[in-house]
C-alpha cells in the first residue's frame, strides 16, 4: 500500500503545481485559480507530450517544467498584449470576485472527495496491483509502459508499442502519458494506473465541476463543499468508464469537459466570471481543450455539443442588444464565429466517426428515458438523490433565463442516450451516435458529466430558497463562523454523502465495478468480457523477468492476458495488444508450432525474424470467456518443438527446441 499513496502523491504534484503556474500567469487568483490547476495541469501534460513527438526530451519531470515554462511564457505574453490593448486591467484586479474563504472551501471539497474516492476505490480494487480484467486493458497498460520506457509519451503512437512492427498512428495518450509520470515511483504499470485513477477521480474530475459553476454562477459555501459528494455519488461517471471498457482515455477526457466549458461561457460572456477575469478564463479554456481532445476526441465533441446552445444564446443576445459601440463589422464578426462554431461542431460529428459500431441498443424507449432521468447506467439502479437534484436544477436553469442553454445542452445529450439505448440498429442511429462508438456506456457517461452540474446548481438553488424562506440574508456565501454557520455549511454534503454512497445505485455499481478487477476463474462464462487473467497466469508473469534472457521475445495471445507479459512485467512480446494486426511470422507460428518436428525451418525462419525464443500458454479461453482455435498453440504440452520451461497452475512457459536461436 505504500508504493500506491506514494504515487498519488507524486501525481498530485504534477495535477496540481504545473497547473497553478500556468494558471497565476493566465491572472487566476483564489479559488478559482485552485479549481482551474488541475485541468491546466493536464493541458501542461498534453502540451510536452505532443513535444516528445519532435524533441527527444524522455518523459518525465524534467519535460513538464519545460512544458510549463512554455506555457507560462505564452499566458503572460496573452496578457501583456491585451493589457497594452485595454482589453484587460492591471494583474492586481484578477480573482476578487469570490470571497476569501472560497479558497479554503475548495481546498477542503477536493480533500474530501479524494478521501472518498479512495473509500470507493478500496472497495473496488481487491488489492493496490490489482488491474481491469477487460479487452481495452492489453492496450492500456502496454502504452503506459511503453511511454514510461520509450521517453515518447507522443500521440502519434508506433502502430506495434516497440514490437517491430511498421507505421505509426493517432491515439489520445494524455491518460497514459499521465499515469507514465507515476511509473518512477510506482515501478508498475498496474499501481500507477490505480494511483492515477484516485487522482482523475478525486481532483480533477471535482475541480473541473466547480471550474465551471465558478464561471457559470454565484455558489454557496455549502454547495461548494457538496460538489465532493456529487463528483463522487454518480455511479455512471467515472465509475461506469472504470468498470466497462475499460475507458480510461474517455474517464479523464469527460472529467476536463467542465472545466473547458466554464472558460468558453466566461470568455462569451454568459458567465458571472466576466470583466477582467474574461481573458484570465479564454486563456484557460483555450489551454483545457487540446487538452479534452488528446484525453479523447469524443469528449472534445460532447464540450461543443453542451457549450453550443450557450455560445448561440450568447451571440443572439450580443446580435440584438442595442448599443451604439457595435457596429454592423462587429455584429458581422460575431455571426461569423457563431456560423464556425457550427460548422466546427458538423465536421467534428461527421469526420470523428471510428468506424466501430459493435454495440446493440439494450432497451425500449421509454424504460431508455427513464434510466437517462434516474441515471440509472451501470447497475440498472436509480441514483434517486442526484436524479432529484438534476431536476431542481433543470427548475432553475429554466426559470433563471440566463442559464436556459444547459437545460437544452442536458435534453441534447439525454436525446443521444435514448437514441443508442433504444433505436435499432441503421444509419440514422449510426449517424447520432457513431462520434460515440454507438456505445450505450459512453452516452450514459457523457450524460452524467452534463448532469452533475444541474444536480449541484439544484443543490445551490435548494439552500437559497431555505435562506429565502427562513429570511436570512440574501447574499450567495453562507457564513464559516462557528455554530449555526458551519452546521449550515457542513449538513447538505454529509446528508447527501450518505444518500449517495448508501444507495443501491451506487452499492451495486461498486459491486459491479469488483466483478471487473477480480482475477478471472479457470473457467469463465462465455460473454463474460472481465475473462483476462486468472490468479495463476498473473503469478507466472511475476516469474518471467527470472526465466526469460534479457532481449528475448515471447509469442503471446492478446486475448488471453499472456501480452501482459510487456505490460505488467516488461518482457518484449510479438503481439502487444489485441487490436494490433499481428505480423506473418506471428501467424505462421500460432498456426503451426505444435504441429510440427523440432527445427522445422518454416518455424525457425519465423522465430529469428523476430527474436522469438519462448512462448507462454494460458490456454484457449479469451478475455470475453469464448473460445479460440489457434493450431499452432494448441497441445504444446505434448509438442516436439517446444520444452516445458515452468508453470503455475495450467499457466504454462515453453521454450523453442531445434531452432538456432533456441
Amino acid at each position: 500500500m505504500g508504493r500506491l499513496a506514494l504515487t498519488v502523491v507524486l501525481l498530485v504534484g504534477y495535477a496540481m503545481l504545473p497547473g497553478v503556474v500556468l494558471g497565476r500567469a493566465s491572472g487566476l487568483r483564489g479559488a478559482r485559480l485552485l479549481a482551474f490547476a488541475p485541468p491546466l495541469s493536464l493541458a501542461v501534460i498534453a502540451f510536452g507530450s505532443v513535444v516528445t513527438t519532435v524533441v527527444p526530451l524522455g518523459w518525465g519531470l524534467v519535460t513538464i517544467v519545460l512544458a510549463t515554462g512554455v506555457l507560462t511564457l505564452v499566458a503572460s505574453g496573452c496578457r501583456s498584449v491585451a493589457q497594452q490593448a485595454g482589453a484587460a486591467r492591471s494583474a492586481a484586479a484578477f480573482g476578487h470576485e469570490l470571497p476569501r474563504h472560497a479558497l479554503i472551501l475548495t481546498a477542503s471539497s477536493l480533500v474530501l472527495c479524494s478521501a472518498l474516492w479512495s473509500w470507493v476505490l478500496a472497495r473496488v480494487l481487491p488489492a493496490p496491483d490489482s488491474f481491469s480484467q477487460t479487452y481495452d486493458n492489453v492496450f492500456h497498460l502496454s502504452t503506459i509502459r511503453f511511454i514510461y520506457e520509450s521517453g515518447s509519451a507522443s500521440p502519434l503512437l508506433p502502430i506495434g508499442l516497440g514490437d517491430g512492427t511498421p507505421g505509426r498512428s493517432f491515439y489520445p495518450t494524455l491518460w497514459h502519458a499521465f499515469t507514465a509520470l507515476g511509473m518512477p515511483m510506482a515501478g508498475d504499470v498496474a499501481i500507477a494506473t490505480n494511483a492515477a485513477l484516485l487522482v482523475v477521480c478525486g481532483i480533477v474530475w471535482p475541480a473541473s465541476l466547480l471550474a465551471f459553476l465558478f464561471s457559470m454562477t454565484r455558489l454557496r459555501a455549502a454547495t461548494i463543499l457538496a460538489t465532493a459528494a456529487v463528483a463522487a455519488g454518480v455511479s455512471s461517471f467515472p465509475l461506469l468508464t472504470l468498470t466497462w471498457g475499460v475507458l480510461y482515455p474517455n474517464t479523464l477526457g469527460f472529467a476536463l469537459v467542465p472545466a473547458a466549458m466554464g472558460g468558453i461561457l466566461a470568455a462569451s460572456g454568459m458567465g458571472v466570471a466576466g470583466g477582467s477575469l474574461r481573458l484570465p478564463l479564454a486563456l484557460a479554456s483555450a489551454f483545457i481543450i487540446p487538452a479534452v481532445f488528446l484525453g479523447h476526441p469524443n469528449a472534445l465533441i460532447l464540450t461543443i455539443l453542451a457549450i453550443a446552445p450557450a455560445l448561440v444564446t450568447a451571440a443572439w443576445r450580443y446580435w440584438r442588444a442595442p448599443s451604439p459601440s457595435r457596429s454592423h463589422g462587429t455584429r458581422f464578426i460575431v455571426a461569423a464565429a457563431q456560423v464556425l462554431v457550427s460548422v466546427a461542431l458538423v465536421a467534428c460529428w461527421l469526420l470523428v466517426r471510428p468506424g466501430f459500431n459493435a454495440w446493440p441498443p439494450i432497451a425500449s424507449k421509454l424504460p431508455a428515458l427513464g434510466e437517462g432521468l434516474l441515471l440509472t447506467m451501470p447497475a440498472r439502479s436509480p441514483n434517486l438523490a442526484v436524479a432529484a437534484l438534476v431536476i431542481v436544477g433543470l427548475v432553475w436553469v429554466l426559470r433563471a433565463r440566463a442559464h436556459r442553454w444547459l437545460a437544452v445542452s442536458w435534453a441534447i445529450v439525454l436525446a443521444l442516450w435514448v437514441v443508442v439505448a433504444s433505436f435499432a440498429e441503421g444509419q440514422l442511429r449510426t449517424l447520432l451516435t457513431e462520434t460515440f462508438f454507438s456505445d450505450p456506456p459512453r452516452l450514459a457517461a457523457a450524460l452524467a458529466v452534463v448532469a452533475a452540474p444541474l444536480a449541484l446548481l439544484g443543490i445551490n438553488s435548494l439552500l437559497d430558497r431555505l435562506d429565502h424562506n427562513v429570511g436570512d440574508s440574501p447574499s450567495p456565501w453562507v457564513a464559516t463562523s462557528p455554530g449555526a454557520g458551519r452546521t449550515a455549511v457542513l449538513l447538505p454534503t454529509v446528508l447527501l454523502v450518505v444518500a449517495t454512497q448508501a444507495m443501491p445505485g451506487m452499492t451495486n455499481a461498486i459491486e459491479r465495478a469488483q466483478g471487473a478487477y477480480e482475477f478471472a476463474p479457470a473457467a469463465c462464462v462465455a460473454g463474460d468480457v472481465t475473462c483476462l487473467t486468472t490468479a495463476d497466469e498473473r503469478a507466472l508473469l511475476r516469474r518471467l523477468p527470472h526465466l526469460i534472457e534479457r532481449g528475448s521475445v515471447t509469442l503471446t495471445l492478446p486475448t488471453n492476458g499472456s501480452s501482459l507479459a510487456y505490460a505488467l512485467e516488461g518482457m518484449p512480446v510479438a503481439w502487444t495488444y489485441i487490436s494490433e494486426q499481428p505480423r506473418p511470422a506471428v501467424l505462421t507460428l500460432e498456426q503451426r508450432l505444435a504441429l510440427v518436428p523440432a527445427g522445422d525451418p518454416d518455424i525457425c525462419a519465423a522465430a529469428a525474424s523476430l527474436g522469438i525464443r519462448y512462448v507462454l500458454d494460458f490456454g484457449k479461453q479469451n478475455v470475453s470467456g469464448d473460445i479460440e482455435v489457434h493450431p499452432g498453440l494448441e497441445g504444446l504440452s505434448r509438442a516436439r518443438s517446444v520444452e516445458r520451461v515452468d508453470s503455475v497452475g495450467d499457466a504454462v512457459l515453453y521454450r523453442l527446441r531445434g531452432c538456432p536461436t533456441s
